[in-house]
């Protein structure tokens, strides 16, 4: 498998502007199972944004424009995800549904670089309690007052 243009030492940034890709027949017909750089997606953004590198995951999309700049990554709309990337991934090409799909950039919460430790001041979650067993107690209290 090829690797993307990033692993070669390029620059890798959220997008910050959504981008939206017509999938079509031909984009689906010479697709390869398992390749992130050469399935349906992949295909159709290289052809839509005359891309130079391309390559997708389950769940994101790294696009670099040109060798110079930094590759953007995007987030895969679940629609796509479900009605194209598993197909492909699953060798059920014939399932797959051709159509505009958008890309998004990432969400706040998984920009790269984004701190994921709770913030100074905020109260530590401890343990939470089983409820299970408060609530067995009071089922078995209830079964000793019919009685």
């Amino acid at each position: 498998m090829a690797r993307p243009a990033w692993a070669y030492g390029m620059d890798l940034v959220d997008a910050t502007d959504p981008i939206t890709i017509n999938i079509r027949q031909h984009h689906i017909d010479d697709a390869v199972a398992g390749k992130g750089d050469k399935c349906v997606a992949a295909r159709c953004i290289r052809h839509t944004l005359e891309a130079c590198s391309v390559y997708i995951y389950r769940s994101k999309a790294y696009i670099a424009l040109d060798q110079t700049g930094p590759a953007l990554r995007y987030q895969l709309p679940s629609k796509m995800v479900r009605d194209v990337i598993v197909h492909l991934d699953n060798s059920e090409p014939q399932k797959i549904v051709p159509g505009i799909y958008t890309l998004m950039p990432p969400p706040p919460g998984q920009r790269l670089g984004i701190d994921r430790q709770p913030k100074e001041g905020r109260p530590k979650r401890g343990p939470r309690p089983n409820k299970s067993h408060a609530f067995l107690g009071r089922v078995s209290a209830a079964k000793h007052a019919v009685r």
